[in-house]
């Protein structure tokens, strides 16, 4: 489990560093938060209310990440969830 949470941890510093130049500010901050998370259940014998506090920090960053994605949304094209081009 600890290399899945290395990878993850990994992944997210990858994106956060990936989106720090995005337009938008602030947009690599869930990425960050994320990643710090993931970094921190690397931390060995952790105990029962840190283990409960990283989970409650986790599902509060989710509700990050969708209001990140519903404020890009407006911003969006039209038809921008189709991926293929239909010909009549």
């Amino acid at each position: 489990m600890q290399y899945v949470y290395g990878t993850i941890g990994v992944i997210f510093s990858v994106l956060a560093l990936l989106h720090v130049p995005h337009p938008t500010p602030g947009l690599w901050v869930p990425y960050s938060g994320g990643a710090i998370l993931a970094f921190l259940n690397l931390v060995p014998s952790m105990s029962t209310l840190v283990a409960r506090a990283l989970a409650i920090a986790a599902t509060a960053l989710l509700f990050f990440f969708f209001a990140g994605f519903f404020m890009e949304v407006p911003k969006l094209e039209t038809g921008w969830y189709q991926s293929c081009n239909r010909t009549a």
